[in-house]
């Protein structure tokens, strides 16, 4: 695996795997500040969890640019392998819950491009912000095929990593 710099938000992400080799560019994600809400900023980006049921949490990006919130949820299905589920919502609305899909399939850098059906969405991401903080987060998630399991949490939230500071 070789990074190489192109710009201060940019890189190229090259490797050999199994002997074959690729390239692909790369830009900063969440890049661009952050959210102004009301007049403050929101600089909640990052990984969170719940300190009650340690083990599953979530990566969240809030895009300046793009006005809009990003999602990772990781948790466990009903055999207890973890899994992810992704959602995104623009414009910003924290009153809102957001769709979470569940991808099977996605891109393999040995492998020719194979288009994949739009994946399912499975359940429905909440949230609560309060004076630039994430206080709780739940997810209702209902794994569909090949995977199996309910998910239903719904518990207050602290941060696991350092936040982005607007940069």
């Amino acid at each position: 695996m070789l990074v190489t710099p192109t710009g201060p938000e940019a890189f190229d992400f090259s490797f050999i795997v199994d002997g074959k080799t690729g390239s692909e560019p790369m830009t900063r994600l969440g890049a661009g500040g952050c959210l102004n809400i009301g007049g403050t900023d929101l600089d909640v980006s990052g990984h969170w969890f719940s300190s009650s049921k340690p083990g599953f949490g979530y990566s969240v990006q809030l895009e300046a640019g793009s006005n809009q919130e990003i999602f990772a949820a990781y948790l466990y299905d009903a055999q207890g392998f973890p899994r992810w589920l992704f959602g995104q919502k623009q414009p910003f609305d924290a009153g809102t819950a957001i769709n979470l899909w569940q991808f099977n399939a996605g891109a393999c850098p040995t492998c020719a491009f194979a288009a994949t059906p739009a994946p399912p969405i499975v359940g429905t991401l909440s949230r609560s912000y309060t004076s630039n903080n994430i206080t709780d987060m739940g997810v209702s998630a209902s794994l569909a095929p090949p995977l199996n399991g309910l998910w239903a949490e719904d518990l207050p939230v602290i941060p696991l990593s350092d936040r982005k500071l607007c940069q």
